[in-house]
């Protein structure tokens, strides 16, 4: 790993400030779709900006940055995150995102999603919430540490193991449309 930028003391506080403002909110997971928010986060840089980057924010547990298989060791190289996830070339990043949040059993808790960014779409952020149509989600929108951030909507869902529909909630109020790949 590189020299970071900020101290790790200065990086841990910020990932407290949002997992308290996560906390207040209600969010067990925040979806951040924005190299942004993982460089301030985390010091991570990527060779490609254009590429798809989420960071992964659990309320308990590291955070994880899922990006481009050809994108992974500039994660341990530039950032002090130590779970990188990644997208294979071809695969749909969303459907990505989604795999790895069952992987790290983060599907069963409120998800907020940020989806006022430049680097999600309107489109992506539908398709997003479809690939999460089982799960409870949260609006995650807005700085993570705070302004205009994440607000549990009514008519959650709660997501089940394997991503099934439990019948605890509205499964079809946070459907998106289409279904194509990146």
């Amino acid at each position: 790993m590189r020299e970071l930028p900020f101290t790790m003391a200065e990086y841990q506080a910020r990932v407290e400030r949002v997992r308290a403002k996560m906390d207040e909110r209600g969010l067990d997971v925040l979806l951040l779709p924005n190299i942004v928010y993982a460089n301030y986060l985390t010091g991570y840089q990527s060779a490609g900006p254009s590429y798809y980057t989420c960071m992964v924010v659990p309320l308990r547990g590291d955070p994880t940055l899922v990006v481009w298989e050809l994108e992974l060791q500039g994660v341990y190289d530039s950032s002090w995150v130590k779970d990188g996830a990644i997208v294979r070339t071809g695969e749909d990043s969303l459907k990505a995102t989604r795999r790895v949040l069952d992987e790290r059993g983060l599907l069963g808790g409120v998800i907020g999603i940020d989806k006022h960014t430049a680097y999600l779409s309107a489109d992506d952020y539908e398709r997003l919430t479809s690939e999460l149509a089982s799960c409870r989600l949260g609006n995650g929108t807005g700085n993570p540490e705070g302004a205009d951030a994440s607000q549990v909507p009514s008519g959650d869902r709660v997501c089940s193991p394997g991503g099934r529909d439990d019948g605890k909630g509205d499964a079809g109020s946070h459907r998106g449309g289409g279904g194509g790949s990146d």
